[in-house]
């Protein structure tokens, strides 16, 4: 008969997990061989590290328990429905309750995740990757070959630099700068890896030589096939309705984009407040591929296909933040997310962010843990991506400092509680090594920047008018202090998730809140196991998830001049990749404790039935949300020349010439060049301003208007331009043309005799 466990003893177990003390050792782990569970507090100066991650779906079964079983079920299905009540208090502004019960379902998933979850000593809340050693020493390079190699490497690589800065003069890529552009970030890669090049090259031929499919897990890829295809489905359903017509932005955008396409090389797209140029660039490769200009419809294609390659890619980052499974409800919880489906059909190069964000994740969460230099680098080419990406990825590189930090904090706190010998040459040993690392990864994201670095010593204002604008008084006055209206959003940007969201029309729809009822109870729940996982674990790469959400809601949080642009669904989503894996752990959790106590097949069964009906119960309030909500607020406020492009086409015949089509202004009306753009006229200029605009075309150009059949398009309150067009053209016919969206009719003046 066991012990009779006590509160006291699952407190202790869970929180305060008994620590083998060790002095510093340096082995070298066997790769065939298992690691072991990492000790937070068990000091070692390893040479190198290996992760062992867990296999999904492949535990044992604990046994039979009918009362655990009785808490488990009863307990979880509670809090589900308690939390999703709270969930809908909250969007119905009833805050206090909501609130309330909020707490009152996070106090009893916590009272599960003690006594149920984590006995014996933290059982599933300890789960996720393993690994042995930290590569915490510095070795300092001996080898003369090797210290010739870098020296000569790394003068080209500097010598490179200085010819891609130079060659980036006026904003414009060239060939003799791109090609120097290259060969600095290789060159840079090769002298800043701890392996000697020698090292690097046998490295390249025994991988090519090994080449071998890794063991695949039938059910993960199974699953993860269906998450993705769900995923594109949802992003290509109905892509041409909604949302329904382009702005100017997507105008600006087309332009740049067929401007590259015809020979341009912009660096920086000076333009419309100044935008990173990667996705133009990858525009216009769509556009050549397709053999046609760059359309709406190629905005929506590109930008949808950013969001579905995010898909698995957020798979990979649960997997590196805890195991397969985790990362697989993750990709199923993003791909069903009207949040994220309306970054990618909003056809703007936000797409970008969530996704490069996510690639610069995976190896910042491996160096942290492991101190690996290879994965260090590969942070730095992402993060040197990322400032071609979009504005909100020039804070990620406060992310992999904080991770630093983190890192090199819980050395440095347990060799202050130990003052061993022993353990200040660990803490001194990380600190150094991550310091290092840093360094490294900052060299290859400046070497990535240089083109950028040109653009900010010639264009500074272009390339920092947006942040400045919406960060100072530069435009407007800042009502208040600048510190209370952030503070204000701040907590204005955490409470998107749950409370109320984007209020812009163009982002946001009506205010709904970036996650569904279901997905802000999930985010909840693993917010609130996330902070028990980190002090059960010591990973310090649990630690660097929470402070990358932090960080990556300054750029949303610090539109100080603009407070009724915050919260921003759109700069805050390089939060993404980090919110849905926790919105998955909890998931986890269930599936597998339920896994553990029940025992297959049953187990297995009704953990699958309920995260069935979450994530349909999630995908339908999305659905609601994205194809309603946002969709109606979309249509109502935006303008709607597709509307009109399509009312011309059916009064000419749709292979008549737009020659003789002609758009009179109206002020806060259409975008004339969105409107050309619709009809499929790349080069329209047919727009006069006003009635006496009109006038005054026809007086000085009358040939401009000989062509037959002549279409004005009218504003409806356009009564001057219509009276001229009367006694101009008599034997034309004013047609009225009512649009699908209230307030949104137009008049077309059709001239069709000679």
């Amino acid at each position: 008969m066991s012990e009779r466990i006590t509160l006291r003893d699952v407190v202790r177990a869970v929180f305060f997990p008994e620590v083998v003390e060790g002095e510093p050792v340096v082995r070298r782990p066997q790769r065939s061989a298992p690691a072991a569970e990492p000790q937070a507090d068990d000091p070692t100066l390893d040479e190198q590290a290996f992760i062992a991650y867990p296999q999904p779906f492949t535990e044992e079964a604990a046994g039979f328990d009918a009362g655990r079983v009785l808490v488990l079920g009863i307990g979880t299905v509670a809090v589900l429905i308690a939390g999703f009540i709270a969930q809908l208090l909250l969007r119905a502004q009833l805050g206090l309750l909501g609130w309330l019960l909020t707490a009152v379902a996070l106090l009893a998933w916590l009272g599960l995740l003690l006594f149920v979850f984590a006995p014996p000593d933290g059982q599933l809340l300890r789960h996720g990757p393993r690994w042995e050693g930290a590569a915490r020493l510095l070795h300092p390079l001996t080898d003369r070959l090797d210290i010739a190699t870098r020296v000569i490497l790394g003068s080209c690589a500097a010598v490179f630099a200085v010819i891609t800065f130079l060659a980036t003069a006026n904003n414009t890529f060239t060939t003799l700068g791109v090609i120097a552009w290259l060969l600095s970030i290789v060159f840079v890669m090769i002298v800043l890896a701890e392996r000697s090049l020698v090292e690097q090259i046998e490295d390249l031929q025994t991988g090519l030589r090994q080449v071998s499919l890794p063991r695949i897990n039938p059910v993960l890829v199974a699953g993860l096939l269906v998450v993705v295809l769900v995923g594109a489905g949802l992003r290509f359903y109905q892509l041409d309705a909604v949302p329904p017509e382009m702005t100017s932005d997507h105008v600006e955008k087309i332009i740049d984009s067929n401007r590259i396409l015809n020979g341009a090389r912009d660096v920086f797209m000076r333009g419309n407040g100044g935008r990173e140029s990667l996705h133009f660039y990858l525009l216009a490769a769509a556009g050549a591929l397709q053999g046609s200009p760059v359309d709406f419809t190629t905005l929506k294609v590109v930008s949808v296909i950013h969001t579905i390659a995010l898909i698995p890619v957020i798979a990979l980052l649960g997997r590196e933040l805890v195991d397969w499974e985790t990362g697989l409800y993750a990709a199923a919880l993003l791909a069903v997310s009207w949040w994220h489906i309306m970054l990618g059909r909003l056809a703007l190069r936000i797409s970008l962010t969530p996704l490069v964000m996510a690639l610069a994740a995976i190896p910042l969460i491996r160096g942290i843990r492991t101190g690996s230099r290879r994965s260090w680098l590969w942070v730095g080419v992402w993060l040197g991506v990322g400032v071609y990406s979009y504005q909100s990825m020039r804070m990620a590189p406060l992310v992999a400092i904080a991770a630093v930090a983190i890192a090199a904090a819980g050395p440095l706190i347990r060799a202050l509680r130990r003052g061993s010998a022993a353990a200040w040459d660990v803490a001194m040993a990380v600190s150094a090594r991550q310091t290092l690392n840093l360094v490294c990864a900052g060299l290859v994201a400046l070497t990535i920047f240089m083109p950028m670095l040109r653009v900010w010593r010639d264009y500074p204002a272009d390339l920092w008018n947006r942040v400045v604008n919406r960060t100072t008084s530069s435009e407007v006055t800042i009502e208040g202090s600048s510190a209370s209206v952030f503070a204000d959003n701040y907590v204005d940007a955490l409470l998107m998730f749950n409370v109320s969201g984007d209020d812009g029309w163009f982002t946001g729809g009506a205010g709904d809140p970036a996650l569904s009822e279901v997905g802000g109870l999930l985010l909840l729940l693993g917010v609130s196991a996330w902070f028990v996982r980190m002090r059960v674990r010591g990973d310090p790469a649990d630690t660097v998830l929470v402070a990358a959400i932090l960080v990556m809601l300054l750029p949303s949080a610090l539109a100080v001049a603009f407070p009724v642009e915050n919260p921003s669904l759109t700069r805050a989503s390089g939060v993404i990749p980090f919110v849905f894996v926790l919105m998955a752990w909890p998931l986890t959790l269930i599936r597998q404790q339920w896994h553990r106590l029940i025992g297959p097949p049953a187990g297995p069964i009704l953990a699958a039935v309920l995260i069935g009906v979450l994530l349909f119960g999630s995908a339908a309030a999305n659905a609601d949300t994205f194809y309603a909500s946002y969709e109606t607020a979309y249509r109502q406020a935006a303008p709607n020349p597709g509307e009109i492009a399509d009312a011309v086409h059916a009064t000419l015949g749709p292979e008549a010439s737009v020659e003789g089509v002609w758009i009179v202004s109206w002020p806060f009306w259409q975008d004339h060049r969105a409107v050309g753009f619709e009809l499929g006229d790349f080069a329209f200029d047919r727009v006069v301003l006003d009635a006496g605009g009109l006038s005054t075309q026809l007086a000085e150009s009358p040939q401009r208007f000989a062509v037959r059949p002549l279409v004005f398009i009218l504003h409806p309150d356009d009564l001057g331009s219509v009276a001229l067009l009367r006694s101009e053209f008599p034997g034309g016919d004013l047609v009225e043309i009512p649009s699908r969206t209230p307030g949104k009719d137009f008049r077309l003046y059709v001239v069709s005799d000679r």
